[in-house]
């Protein structure tokens, strides 16, 4: 593992000493609750499972089944096209006594606060069934090609203490980007009346980028009128990689009663096919005690093409949806993600790597996480025809151990959060306004190298989130796209003359079966379908 700044940096003469040692004090990062590689909930996907909790394994018949249920997507009573809505939202996060510093002499602590305002982008998914009409509307066979967005985080801390050219000065900058892209496609097939399986296929793209810098300075004695620095360093760490790994997740939908389906999906681990990774260090500083022999000096390290990982483990997810009502649908979801069993590194450097770079101090290059229990429960109803209100509760519980000392470790923050929407159906499109809110306690790690005791040092950390939308005019557009694709033929019958025209499984005269409006935009809600 890479040496840490604490143990390259060498201090200069005098005052400069001091200084130094207070560059090597970096603060907790905290990862917020949409993607890092501690949770598993970190988004709702799709605006009927968002309203629901994300309570979504035995209801999920529309493109989103390819992320919640593969099996789900026999169940589907229509081709379709579609695209999310993006979301908007509020995130803060706050770790207590996060940054601490010896600039001055004296230990002094203050929190590390961020305040985000994220977008989650569109999602898109396109699904066509085909091949026999089965009794209750819907085709043997579906296939579905999604993007999805199951993580996405960024966040930036600056935290101070002091003031620039009248006291000793120290500043911390830190910020994180995270993100993973799941595009693929699913394929499903009723087994029977009631049953019907699926396989999903992805290919999942994750970029991590981590800056992290500290910039110390102290100050002419006694000040002057400009702010003018004695002694001035400045440390930078930048760490990137990006992977690409295979998931495979196979689901089944089971129907034993009219109104009650089982859902069950599993999620293999993944498979790393290629993660390609970076690792920068930035060391200047200058010293201005003598005006006649100022000295200084900047030192530029770094490494590309540097081994990546992260890995996915295997998991399990039951689900149950109950209609005691036609109208009406109360559903529960229990997911299990096994432990790691042996920790991963997400950049492996080389022996003479270790020696000429090294890691912010409170970045863990190597990842264990344990096993963990979600929950989510879903309610949704139809007023009147024309009001879909929907409302469900969730837990997005850490995988990561324990905080021990001695190490630079993963915070652990435990999340939960609940979820409302309320639409109304037009002729043509539906209005579907709602929100996500969530809050999280737990224990993250602060760097103290006072003298003290143990430099990695357990901190209360919280966050809270919540996210809106507001979704309709888009589902304009993609009835029309509906429409075109059940015109596509699956395959193409060859004819013997122009006026011989393949047979249609439409009986003559019959009413066009009615497109499903449950994609991932939202829409109408309606019973379970029938066998």
């Amino acid at each position: 593992m890479a040496r840490r700044a604490t143990r390259r940096i060498r201090t200069g003469p005098g005052r400069a000493g001091a200084v130094l040692a207070a560059l090597l004090l970096p603060a907790a990062s905290a990862a917020t609750a949409r993607a890092d590689d501690t949770h598993y909930q970190n988004q709702l996907i799709g605006e009927r499972a968002l309203g629901m909790g994300g309570a979504f394994t035995a209801v999920a018949t529309d493109p989103t089944a390819s992320f919640y249920n593969p099996g789900g997507l026999a169940m589907t009573l229509s081709s379709s096209i579609s695209a999310s809505l993006n979301l908007y939202g509020v995130e803060h996060r706050t770790i207590e006594d996060g940054h601490v510093s010896t600039i001055s002499g004296e230990r002094v602590a203050v929190d590390l606060e961020a305040t985000e305002f994220p977008t989650i982008p569109t999602t898109f998914g396109v699904l066509r069934a085909f091949g026999e009409r089965l009794p209750d509307g819907s085709r043997r066979h579906a296939a579905a090609f999604s993007m999805l967005i199951p993580d996405q985080t960024s966040y930036s801390y600056e935290a101070t203490v002091g003031r620039s050219g009248e006291t000793d000065l120290d500043v911390l900058r830190l910020s994180e980007s995270d993100r993973t892209l799941w595009v693929g496609p699913t394929y499903a097939v009723r087994v029977s009346d009631d049953l019907a399986l699926g396989l999903s296929a992805f290919v999942a793209m994750r970029t991590f980028s981590r800056s992290y810098s500290r910039a110390v300075e102290t100050p002419t004695e006694p000040p002057g009128e400009r702010p003018e620095s004695d002694y001035f360093e400045f440390f930078r760490v930048d760490t990137s990689f990006d992977t690409f790994a295979v998931l495979l997740r196979l689901g089944a939908m089971y129907r034993p009663l009219p109104d009650l389906q089982v859902g069950l999906a599993v999620g293999f681990p993944s498979i790393l096919v290629y993660g390609d990774g970076s690792l920068s260090n930035q060391l200047g500083y200058a010293w201005f005690a003598d005006v006649t022999e100022p000295y200084g000096d900047f030192r530029l390290e770094s490494a590309a093409g540097l081994a990546a990982d992260s890995f996915e483990p295997l998991d399990l997810r039951l689900g149950i949806a109950w209609k005691p009502a036609p109208e009406t649908t109360l559903a529960f979801d229990a997911s299990y993600h096994f432990p790691t069993f042996a920790p991963y590194e997400r950049l492996h450097l080389s022996p003479e790597e270790e020696e000429r770079l090294l890691y912010d101090d409170l970045f863990a290059p190597r990842v264990s996480r344990r096993g963990v229990l979600n929950m989510n429960f879903g309610f949704e109803c139809t007023i009147a025809e024309k009001w879909p209100l929907r409302a469900g509760a969730f837990t997005n519980f850490s995988a990561a151990p324990p905080l021990t000392r001695g190490a630079a470790q993963l915070e652990r923050i435990d999340i939960v959060g609940g979820t409302f929407s309320l639409g109304y159906h037009f002729a043509g499109f539906t209005l579907n306004f709602g929100f996500l809110g969530s809050v999280g306690w737990g224990r993250a790690q602060a760097f103290d190298i006072s003298g003290s005791g143990d430099p990695f040092v357990e901190r209360d950390a919280r966050q809270e989130l919540f996210y809106f939308f507001l979704s309709g005019a888009q589902q304009i557009v993609t009835q029309t796209l509906d429409d075109l694709i059940e015109l596509i033929p699956v395959t193409a019958v060859p004819a013997a003359s122009a006026e011989e025209v393949p047979p249609s499984d439409t009986p003559p005269g019959a009413a066009p079966l009615p497109l499903d409006d449950e994609v991932f935009g939202g829409g109408a809600t309606g019973p379970l379908p029938a066998p």
